[in-house]
């Protein structure tokens, strides 16, 4: 099976919980297959409850650490991973709202925050075995973390107070999902690695440099426009499930 095979069938499980669980369908979510927001996001980014969260799905679990491998790896992925391994603030929120999702042993959807996903499958005691006779650094990503299915991550996403919690500002005192402010944050984290220059008709734009050709190449004009690109496609998703005529972002 392919990757989008389980993206559609994400759809398939969102929608029938959708229809039973509620009167109307209110809550965008964006399937990213073979348009420019597959790359610059992932395979899914959701809105609900007033949370955000980003989804990518694999065929198998071993393939999310072969996406940030050095050589054959992904040039943004890499950055990415090597990021969340340094950053606290973003790993935190990474790991509220971005996940991994794959078949289990039982072929199964099964989900876990996507800074986990490169992590072997292996027990504590067996990590700490590694660290021990090897001479391992460890790290706070080193080790796999929880793992969900669909209908748990679904409830997490949707069915739990929306209230902020007063312990930890920013973030739901339930469930899973980041805020609007944490994923702005979240962008700018993800793309943290880009280089800015000027293109052929006078524009700032970010992109990346290959590090063994030196070329530059062009990904994103702006991380606001960017962001602002998501809302107006939400925007967008939201009036054509309601019927009603979507609101322009402001100039």
């Amino acid at each position: 099976m392919y990757e989008s095979h389980f993206t559609c069938h994400f759809f398939r499980y969102w929608g029938f919980l959708e229809g039973r669980n509620k009167e109307q369908m209110v809550e965008p979510l964006l399937g990213n297959m073979q348009n420019p927001f597959d790359a610059l996001f992932g395979d899914i980014v959701g809105q609900t409850e007033g949370r955000f969260f980003i989804i990518e799905f694999k065929r198998d679990r071993k393939d999310f650490a072969s996406e940030v491998k050095e050589k054959s790896g992904k040039a943004h992925r890499r950055e990415l991973y090597r990021h969340l391994r340094e950053d606290t603030t973003c790993r935190d929120i990474s790991r509220l709202g971005h996940f991994g999702g794959y078949p289990n042993e039982s072929d199964q959807l099964c989900f876990e925050p996507y800074a986990h996903c490169m992590a072997p499958m292996q027990s504590p005691r067996n990590i700490s075995d590694e660290i021990i006779l090897n001479d391992v650094a460890s790290g706070p990503l080193d080790a796999r973390s929880w793992h969900v299915d669909f209908s748990t991550l679904y409830k997490q996403l949707t069915h739990y107070d929306s209230t902020m919690s007063a312990q930890a500002p920013g973030s739901f005192s339930d469930g899973l999902g980041i805020t609007h402010d944490q994923l702005e944050e979240y962008v700018a984290c993800v793309y943290n690695h880009l280089q800015q220059r000027v293109n052929i008709k006078g524009q700032a734009v970010l992109g990346m440099v290959d590090a063994q050709t030196g070329q530059f190449t062009a990904v994103v004009q702006s991380l606001p426009l960017l962001v602002r690109a998501l809302h107006d496609h939400f925007a967008a998703m939201r009036a054509a499930l309601t019927n009603r005529p979507r609101p322009r972002s402001a100039p």
